[in-house]
Order: C-alpha cells, then sequence, then structure tokens
C-alpha cells in the first residue's frame, strides 16, 4: 500500500506542477504585458512573482511527502486532512490562471483571440479544476480505509485527470499554432 500510495501522490503532485506553470505562465505574462503597456522597468515585480512561484514548488512538492509520512505511520486522519489541504495548490493554480486571463483581458480591452485560445476551451479547464478539486477531496477520504475504494476511486480520478490533460493539450496546441502562424 505504501507503494502505491508514493505513486499516486507522485502523480499527483506532477499533475499539480503541471498546471501550476501553465497558470503561472499566463499570470507572469499578464505582468509582462503591464510593464509594457505602462513602459514599467523590466524587472518591477520579478521578486513578488519568484517568490510565489518558489512557494508554490516547495508547498507542492513538501506536501505530498507529508501525507506520505502519515500513511506510512498509520495516520489515516492525518493523511486525509493533509491530502485536502493539498488542493490548495490546485485551487491556487485555477485563480491564477483566471487572473491571469482577467489581467490580460483588462490590458488588451477584450479577450483577444490571436493571444489565447477559445473561451470555450478555457471554461472547460477551468471546470476540470472544479472536477479534479473534488475527485482528490473524494480520494482522500476513501483511500486509506480499503485497497478496493481506493482503486475504484483512483480509476475514476485517472479518467478525470486524462480529460484534463487532453483540454490541457488542446489549449496548449492553440497557443503553439497561434505563436507559429503570427511569427510566419
Amino acid at each position: 500500500m505504501l507503494i502505491v500510495t508514493a505513486f499516486f501522490l507522485l502523480a499527483n503532485m506532477l499533475f499539480n506542477l503541471a498546471h501550476w506553470v501553465f497558470a503561472f505562465s499566463y499570470f507572469v505574462l499578464s505582468y509582462r504585458i503591464e510593464q509594457i503597456k505602462k513602459n514599467l522597468p523590466e524587472g518591477t515585480y520579478s521578486f513578488q512573482i519568484n517568490l510565489a512561484n518558489i512557494l508554490v514548488w516547495i508547498f507542492n512538492v513538501g506536501v505530498p511527502v507529508i501525507a506520505w509520512i502519515f500513511i506510512a505511520l498509520g495516520q489515516y486522519n492525518a493523511y486525509v486532512i493533509t491530502s485536502c489541504i493539498w488542493q490548495a495548490s490546485l485551487v491556487m493554480s485555477a485563480i491564477v490562471l483566471v487572473w491571469g486571463i482577467y489581467r490580460m483581458v483588462i490590458f488588451y480591452g477584450s479577450f483577444n483571440e490571436d493571444m489565447l485560445p477559445n473561451k470555450m476551451i478555457i471554461s472547460m479547464h477551468i471546470i476540470a479544476y472544479v472536477v479534479i478539486i473534488i475527485i482528490n477531496i473524494v480520494q482522500a477520504f476513501f483511500s486509506p480505509n480499503r485497497l478496493k475504494s481506493f482503486e475504484i476511486s483512483y480509476i475514476c480520478g485517472l479518467t478525470i485527470y486524462s480529460v484534463c490533460t487532453f483540454i490541457l493539450g488542446l489549449i496548449v496546441n492553440m497557443i503553439v499554432n497561434k505563436i507559429s502562424n503570427a511569427t510566419n
């Protein structure tokens, strides 16, 4: 059970970090656009942005390690609480993504289709964030008690993760295509 839990936590950690990097990129881009529009010096927000990034990475790596230690010690209630707290990283990614896109809309005056994927794809991605947060919390409550319930909730979680990863792939593909079309 410890090895299965370790791989489960590792998969979630990598998934959460991938979504953080995606959301954080939009967030940083929105601040770069602000700097250009307002003629601010290049490093105006660098310290704050880098500090936020480092703290989220530490949180995203540290909490799963703590959760795994709780499982190893047989502290299942502490594991459930830690796993629920860990969902804050996905919540933070969703908030940062929405905030970054909102800031870009403010500085462009509209939802610029040349820079961003369409609204439906972004909306689907945000909805997928919410569904993943819910499934992760449900998994935390079922996981420690029985292996059978852990397997069922894990399979459901993998399905949802796969759909969300597919949506993320569509978004990244759209962005890369728009960038390559703009440079040609």
